[in-house]
């Protein structure tokens, strides 16, 4: 008995820790000057010449899938930049080629890259002129 228990427990506590919600680099800016969308569209741009969503009033950025390599792995990355109540998030998804099930070329599942998206959120940070 005391055995199950210990595995329920360890169950419940595996459970819980894969529950915990993905969140993205942010910085809270309570004051931001009439170029900051610009300045922000510039900063995103450099890295992730190709952008698919530009919407000034959302205050809202994502950039297309390019081309990513890290240590000789195929890949794609994009990054996503928005603001909600002052806070600027930035979302920087990655996803690998590899060898699905069947043999056949597949896409990894997306995820984050908390690595990526703070180097990003530095970038805005200082464009925008922020402490």
């Amino acid at each position: 008995m005391i055995a199950r228990r210990g595995v329920l427990a360890l169950t419940l506590f595996a459970a819980v820790a894969c529950a915990v919600p993905y969140q993205p680099a942010q910085r809270y800016l309570p004051m931001m000057s009439e170029r900051a969308f610009d300045r922000a569209v510039s900063v995103v741009r450099a890295e992730y010449p190709r952008l698919a969503v530009v919407n000034e009033p959302a205050f809202r950025i994502q950039s297309n899938w390019i081309p990513h390599d890290p240590v000789g792995l195929t890949g794609e990355k994009r990054a996503t930049v928005y603001v909600e109540q002052g806070m600027l998030s930035v979302v920087v998804e990655t996803r690998y080629l590899g060898v699905g099930l069947t043999g056949a070329p597949a896409w990894s599942a997306v995820r984050g890259d908390p690595g990526l998206e703070r180097a990003l959120l530095d970038k805005l940070v200082a464009a925008l002129g922020q402490p």
